[in-house]
């Protein structure tokens, strides 16, 4: 998923990504869950909220 979605934001088709960059994706997006679930910015609330995150991550095959 997110390598598609890196080379559809990048418009380049011969690019390739890395592991940070894939990383990051996945840390801001659990991030986000966590704050709307939260439903807060408090970091107690936040940080409670991260166990049991999933993120779908990218298929290597």
């Amino acid at each position: 998923m997110f390598i598609r979605m890196w080379t559809e934001f990048n418009e380049q088709r011969d690019t390739t990504t890395n592991d940070q960059k894939e990383a990051t994706y996945i840390g801001f997006r659990m991030r986000a869950q966590a704050v709307s679930q939260a439903g807060t910015v408090d970091v107690e609330a936040v940080r409670q909220a991260m166990y049991g995150q999933r993120v779908r991550g990218a298929k290597w095959f």
